[in-house]
């Protein structure tokens, strides 16, 4: 710009102004110009914003489309609603893991319970079943088989061997 135009407050004067105007319109108008295809001598395509030379009939005027608007969305980026579909999934995705989680934690409980139940009974000890008034009721070699497949059962069903 040329130093005139300024004054010392670093402001643009009103000629300058004018001038920066001018300048931005020309330039909007030359980058709306013309584009021409034609194909030279050597058979090779070319595009240029002036007609070649010589003019000969086989260039093509091509139109440029226009820019889109600004609308201020990307549109690379996701909309809001699809946006929202994510976080809603994250969401979904994110209780089903943590289910899962506690799904496993309880099978991994009840499958070392029923290993120290096995092992109780392995153990050769006398076993009872402490009754509902406080009694013992102490465990027959009938009653420690079945609750052995009991255990057996539990084992194969709650943990991942």
């Amino acid at each position: 710009m040329p130093p005139q135009a300024m004054h010392l407050s670093g402001r643009m004067s009103p000629g300058g102004l004018i001038l920066l105007l001018a300048l931005a319109l020309a330039s909007a108008a030359h980058a709306q110009g013309r584009i021409y295809k034609w194909v030279d001598e050597n058979g090779k395509v070319r595009y240029t914003d002036h007609p070649p030379p010589g003019a000969n009939q086989s260039a093509k005027q091509i139109k440029v489309p226009d820019a889109p608007p600004p609308s201020g969305l990307n549109p690379y980026l996701p909309s809001p609603a699809e946006q929202s579909l994510r976080q809603q999934n994250e969401l979904m995705k994110a209780q089903r893991e943590g289910q899962e989680r506690e799904r496993r934690a309880q099978l991994q409980m009840r499958c070392a319970e029923a290993r120290q139940r096995l092992a109780a009974l392995d153990s050769g000890r006398r076993l009872y079943r402490t009754e509902a008034d406080g009694a013992r009721n102490f465990m027959d070699d009938a009653d420690i088989a079945n609750q052995r497949e009991v255990q057996s059962q539990a084992i194969a069903a709650y943990c991942d061997n």
